[in-house]
């Protein structure tokens, strides 16, 4: 570089120029470091503006107001939409057991209940869809208890086809 480039050089990205410093710089992260770099990496978490890194136990991609609003945000729309599925979920290690429950997505719902059993004996056996899976749940739980020989909260010990058909005429 001569010296009439570097004078040109260091007048465009001078203090007072902070447009041209900020595009230079984006370049040059982008170029060296693209996952630092908010221009190019979408998968970043931010907390009121500061970086937040991956190894935080609250991680998750998003720009939040605050780790409050990290830890709740899926919990926004959850009890607004009525529209789910109530299911049908079993262990290997309580074979009599039957769990009637309601998520939006059933499958998604055995995912984290595959997360807590080193096993992932966790079975779906089955799901019904329905325009209202709070009041559906709640009318599965009352016909199965009169059904059941014991139950224990959202689990039944029942038969898996008196459960299957239970849920099926909701």
């Amino acid at each position: 570089m001569t010296k009439e480039e570097q004078r040109a050089y260091s007048k465009k990205y001078r203090k007072e120029n902070l447009e041209a410093v900020k595009e230079r710089d984006n370049k040059w992260n982008a170029i060296r470091n693209p996952l630092n770099n908010p221009a190019t990496n979408a998968k970043r978490m931010t907390v009121n503006g500061k970086y937040v890194s991956r190894k935080h136990p609250l991680w998750k991609v998003g720009k939040y107001k605050s780790f409050n609003d990290a830890a709740f945000s899926s919990f926004v729309n959850y009890n607004k939409t009525t529209k789910g599925d109530v299911y049908l979920i079993t262990n290997a290690a309580w074979p009599e057991w039957v769990k009637v429950g309601k998520a939006g997505d059933a499958e998604d719902r055995l995912k984290g209940y595959q997360t807590s059993d080193p096993f992932r004996a966790y079975e779906l056996h089955h799901s019904v869809v329905t325009e209202n899976r709070h009041t559906a749940e709640v009318a599965a739980h009352k016909a199965l208890e009169a059904l059941s020989k014991d139950r224990k909260k959202e689990w039944f010990k029942v038969d898996l086809t008196i459960a299957v058909n239970c849920i099926e005429s909701l």
